[in-house]
């Protein structure tokens, strides 16, 4: 299968696969693959999905097969506006930590003036906060953990709730 994304992607041809989403039965779809991201807990492929309409990301493992496919329209990833624009995620010393450790975790974490930019594209802002455990953290929690609380905050919480 990895050999087959290669291939599309190397020679701007899509794919015709057939995927087995957890939502649903095995299902035949034509993809344009432009990036194998390696995330926390798996990889992923970022693609166009000419059945959606719209750049997904797919888990290699839930394609169970794959042929080049020239006769459909190759839809570069010049088109994937989540995947060129860039978002950053600002993580600050939560304030559940004593000042002292405050000070210690802007040094861990090389924060400036109390703060760590960390620019992410856009469709992979989930998984970046998913991997430093912080999703509930701005979901429930104002930016700020209760559990798993490694010291950091995320500041500008409010802005990524639209990317969980």
């Amino acid at each position: 299968i990895v050999q087959a994304l290669s291939r599309a992607y190397r020679h701007k041809t899509p794919l015709s696969v057939v995927y087995h989403s957890k939502s649903s039965e095995p299902e035949e779809r034509v993809i344009c693959p432009h990036n194998i991201v390696q995330t926390d807990l798996r990889w992923h492929v970022r693609a166009w999905d000419a059945l959606r309409g719209r750049f997904v990301d797919l888990v290699p493992s839930r394609i169970l097969k794959a042929a080049l496919n020239p006769k459909a329209e190759w839809v570069p990833a010049e088109s994937d506006t989540a995947w060129n624009t860039l978002v950053d995620i600002v993580l600050i010393p939560s304030n559940r930590q004593p000042e002292e450790q405050k000070r210690i975790i802007e040094r861990d974490y090389q924060m400036a003036d109390g703060r760590r930019i960390l620019p992410t594209r856009e469709c992979l802002t989930y998984y970046q906060l998913s991997a430093m455990h912080l999703i509930d953290a701005v979901r429930e929690h104002n930016g700020d953990p209760v559990e798993r609380n490694y010291g950091i905050a995320v500041e500008n919480w409010q802005d990524m709730l639209k990317f969980i």
